[in-house]
């Protein structure tokens, strides 16, 4: 079966949405992409201050989406709210802050890569 995951916030929930893609891989399954939204598009920051017991979860989703193969979208709009800047969005006036292996896209793309799962599931 294959996957489409949407990852709406930060800290336990996008931990909880990691080891949800993790025992879906290790299940059989595909998983299409993972999409972040709202405050989970905090994920994708490049340059986030850590406390040192915290889990950097840009790290962690770059290193599953490199041992798993699967793409890691955020909405444009809510990085752009949040400060997570590709050099396109940065142009000039803002420092690009968008960590390597996420990408920004509108919501037509998210929507036309979950059409093609036979599931989507929420994390919110």
């Amino acid at each position: 079966m294959k996957f489409m995951v949407v990852v709406e916030n930060a800290g336990p929930v996008e931990a909880t949405a990691r080891r949800f893609v993790c025992a879906l891989a290790e299940s059989g399954h595909s998983v299409v992409g993972v999409f972040f939204y709202h405050d989970g598009a905090r994920c994708g920051a490049a340059n986030r201050l850590m406390m040192r017991d915290e889990v950097d979860a840009s790290k962690q989703w770059q290193g599953l989406a490199e041992r798993l193969g699967v793409e890691l979208t955020i909405c444009v709009n809510t990085g752009r709210r949040r400060a997570v800047l590709d050099q396109q969005q940065g142009a000039g006036k803002w420092q690009p802050n968008l960590a390597e292996g996420f990408r920004l896209v509108g919501l037509a793309e998210y929507l036309d890569k979950a059409a093609t799962a036979d599931r989507v599931v929420r994390f919110r």
